[in-house]
């Protein structure tokens, strides 16, 4: 999204230009300052009461500018803005002398002009059923709307997480990025995991046998070759250098006390993974396993329910929106940054 912003109270000039707009058809809407936080403002916005926003899609940008070239005139008996390709008032019908068309200048009575365009933040949600899971809600919100419903005015998110994938996936995903996406977050690893679980003696839908040394020495293996693909996936969703969230893979919710210590050992191997890879980045962190820890956060034993999806939501906006000290958390710091050489 964009911000198309005039400065000063609500006018009839605005609401003629949404209508406008609107009927173009370019989607359109007014937002008052109050309404935006004040962190995600432009920085030349002024203080609440001053201005007020429209907001149009960031793609058809140009053509919204164009547009206020045609809303600029003014009907000489009763002064109402006139609609950009009206030949008499809308209102009270008293033909104009000036023919439709573009102006230099749109008109606004008794205020100076003052058009301006800025980014809206908008944040896209990769990876797999943690963030794409409405088929596990039984009717309840999914995590994505639970995002949109809690993210501050003039935020949108969109959903390109896939059930099902895994590491190997992410770069496609990517490949859909919407082109005004200022923010990323990842939450993958969790079916790279179910893939390998066999290897280790186990399956996160029951024992397949008794673990053994053999499948012990499969560890190393599997965290090599994890750490390669969830290293490919980081560094596909950093390439258009926007700010990128990951999250760790929860434990999940299994009957079996048991069967969950050895689950939970088990994703340890892939957790270890995200975070050192996340370290190395510089990237945050949204640990799933501190925030899904109890039954009712699942739908079954590995999918997040609406309640889970609403927590896993309120982390996500937390992060993206620089309010993560309203959630427990910590700092931790890596090797220090080798000083850069130039040739």
């Amino acid at each position: 999204m964009r911000f198309l912003s005039w400065r000063g109270p609500r006018t009839d000039y605005m609401d003629v230009l949404v209508s406008a707009l609107n009927e173009e058809p370019i989607p359109a809407r007014i937002v008052p300052i109050e309404d935006v936080d004040a962190a995600n403002r432009p920085k030349w916005a002024c203080s609440p009461g001053d201005e007020i926003y429209i907001v149009v899609p960031l793609d058809r940008r140009a053509d919204a500018l164009a547009l206020t070239r045609w809303v600029s005139r003014v009907c000489l008996n009763c002064e109402t803005v006139l609609l950009p390709t009206v030949r008499a008032c809308q209102k009270c019908g008293t033909p104009h002398p000036i023919v439709p068309g573009p102006h230099v200048e749109p008109y606004r009575p008794g205020q100076q002009n003052d058009v301006r365009i800025e980014s809206m933040p908008h944040l896209v949600l990769l990876g797999d059923s943690i963030f794409d899971n409405a088929q596990y809600t039984s009717g309840g919100p999914d995590v994505v709307s639970q995002v949109r419903s809690i993210l501050p005015s003039g935020w949108d998110a969109f959903l390109l997480a896939v059930d099902g994938s895994t590491t190997l996936n992410i770069p496609d995903q990517m490949q859909h990025l919407p082109k005004e996406c200022t923010h990323l977050v990842l939450s993958v690893g969790g079916n790279n995991a179910l893939t390998e679980a066999s290897r280790l003696g186990i399956s996160f839908f029951g024992m397949t046998g008794e673990p053994t040394s053999k499948s012990l020495d499969s560890l190393a293996d599997i965290s090599n070759e994890f750490e390669s693909q969830y290293r490919s996936a980081v560094d596909a969703c950093l390439r258009p250098g926007l700010p990128l969230g990951v999250c760790t893979i929860y434990n999940g919710c299994f009957p079996d006390k048991s069967y969950q210590r050895i689950a939970s050992l088990a994703l340890a191997i892939f957790n270890d993974v995200i975070i050192r890879v996340a370290i190395e980045r510089g990237l945050s962190v949204i640990d799933l396993r501190l925030i899904c820890t109890t039954a009712r956060d699942y739908a079954n034993p590995i999918e997040p329910s609406s309640i889970g999806g609403e927590k896993i939501a309120k982390a996500i906006v937390a992060l993206v929106t620089g309010r993560d000290d309203q959630m427990h958390g910590t700092r931790i710091l890596g090797a220090p940054r080798e000083p850069s050489t130039l040739d």
